[in-house]
């Protein structure tokens, strides 16, 4: 099962008042592991991340032995996703944090994501 969407949009406010800007340099390792709601001891498949000029997309592939899982969920609920990030560089503008440099660490699916855009939907 393979799921795509997006992980992050540059410049918009997160709920924890910070803010990628468009700028910023962010790395990611080529196989990013995918979590279930950010529980590192659990890898339920891997991703592969692309920058595009809105921010980040995401690929997902779902091991196998979680397919039916996520299939439950996204059939019925939808499913999102989030980043987790090793934020390297920030400033402060404001009220917000500004990251300019980061490195993901892993990404997540998530029942209630932080952003309409960033509900997955399947590949066929």
């Amino acid at each position: 099962m393979t799921l795509e969407g997006r992980l992050l949009l540059f410049d918009s406010v997160s709920i924890n008042n910070d803010i990628f800007a468009k700028g910023c340099e962010l790395k990611n390792p080529e196989a990013v592991p995918l979590l279930w709601s950010f529980e590192f001891d659990r890898a339920i498949g891997s991703c592969e991340v692309t920058r595009d000029e809105k921010g980040l997309l995401v690929k997902a592939v779902i091991f196998p032995e979680f397919e039916d899982h996520v299939r439950v969920i996204l059939d019925n609920n939808g499913i999102g996703v989030g980043g987790y990030y090793n934020c390297v560089k920030t400033h402060r503008d404001d009220q917000l944090t500004v990251v300019d440099k980061a490195s993901l660490v892993a990404a997540s699916l998530v029942l209630s994501p932080v952003r309409e855009e960033y509900y997955l939907k399947e590949v066929k």
